[in-house]
C-alpha cells in the first residue's frame, strides 16, 4: 500500500518545482525546511505528506504573514537582499600594501665603499 502510495506521488508531484527539495553531493535527498536526509525520492515524498513538514509549513507561513503584515504596516522596512561582505585572502608569499610599506619591509642592503676608487699607495 505505501509503495503505491509512493508511486502516486511520484507521478503526480514535480519536484523541480518544490522549493525545499535539493539533491546533496552524496545522491540522497534533502528537505531544506525540516533539515532531513532521505535515500530517494519516494521517502522525501512520503516525509512532505508527514506531521513534521506539515507543522513547519505551516509554521513558515505564518512568520511570511506577519512579516508581510508588518511591512504593510510600516512597522518593519521591507527586507532587502542581505550583503555579504566579501573576504580578502592574503596569499602567502605576496607582497601587500603601498610602496612605502614594501620598502620598509625588504632587509637593509649594506653599502660597501668602490673599491676601485681607494688609492694604492
Amino acid at each position: 500500500r505505501r509503495e503505491r502510495l509512493r508511486q502516486l506521488a511520484l507521478e503526480t508531484i514535480d519536484l523541480n518545482k518544490d522549493p525545499y527539495f535539493m539533491k546533496n553531493h552524496l545522491g540522497s535527498y534533502e528537505c531544506k525546511l525540516c533539515l532531513t536526509l532521505h535515500n530517494n525520492e519516494g521517502s522525501y515524498l512520503a516525509h512532505t505528506q508527514g506531521k513534521k513538514h506539515q507543522q513547519n509549513l505551516a509554521r513558515r507561513a505564518a512568520k511570511e504573514a506577519l512579516e508581510k503584515e508588518q511591512v504593510n504596516q510600516g512597522q518593519l522596512p521591507a527586507p532587502a537582499k542581505p550583503r555579504v561582505k566579501v573576504k580578502k585572502f592574503v596569499k602567502i608569499g605576496s607582497v601587500q600594501g603601498d610602496k612605502a610599506e614594501r620598502q620598509q619591509e625588504r632587509p637593509a642592503q649594506p653599502s660597501f665603499p668602490n673599491r676601485l676608487s681607494r688609492d694604492r699607495s
